[in-house]
């Protein structure tokens, strides 16, 4: 989706790629910041979050900073030296997420009011919501029950479609769940925590603060 809600599919080429992320020059859709977008390079994809976009005024016109965010993995396949500094990496003094994201396949069942169950799998959880991935998404504000399978154990919770993106999936958010729901899935997350801290760091401008 481009900043006015838009599907659009676009060639692009990457002028720097990282582990995590890439500046991707020659893009004409207009973007903003905080958006996510998918990307296809040979046959793979991902799901980026846009974190810059060069002035349209400037002689960087066309350029974004993206950073990947499916922590399992990278499309790219042109190897990319494990010891080399990511110099798209912002310090994660910056991160601003209010809960820390983890990688995760649990299966879950989604529920619309006078809807039938669609089923999915996680790509990524946290405290405050999650991100399913399936080929035709659920709208933005849609409001749904999610029933999760964690650990062999079913956590149910109430939620709201905040993201969509078509042939990706939906970020959703929980908006209410039970205290024994939430205590599973809080030791879920320090399980996890344990075993892959989260992978959320930000990109900025090569050279740049």
């Amino acid at each position: 989706m481009d900043s006015a809600g838009h599907p659009f599919t676009e060639q692009v080429r990457t002028q720097n790629v990282s582990k995590r992320g890439a500046l991707l020059v020659g893009v004409k859709t207009p973007l903003q910041a905080g958006e996510v977008i998918g990307l296809t390079h040979s046959d793979r994809k991902s799901r980026f979050r846009v974190v810059w976009v060069a002035p349209a005024n400037s002689f960087q016109a066309g350029q974004i900073g993206v950073e990947d965010v499916n922590v399992a993995g990278s499309i790219w396949v042109v190897p990319v030296p494990k010891e080399q500094p990511d110099t798209f990496i912002a310090s994660r003094g910056e991160n601003r997420r209010q809960h820390p994201r983890y990688h995760s396949e649990i299966a879950a069942e989604l529920r619309v009011p006078g809807g039938v169950p669609i089923w999915g799998k996680l790509s990524d959880i946290s405290a405050g919501g999650c991100y399913v991935e399936m080929m035709i998404p659920l709208a933005v504000s849609t409001k749904l029950k999610l029933t999760l399978w964690v650990d062999q154990t079913k956590v149910f919770a109430q939620g709201m479609v905040i993201s969509s993106h078509a042939g990706y999936g939906c970020g959703i958010k929980f908006t209410d769940m039970t205290k024994p729901d939430r205590e599973t899935l809080e030791h879920f997350l320090e399980v996890l925590k344990a075993t892959a801290p989260p992978e959320d760091r930000r990109f900025s401008r090569v050279g740049g603060n």
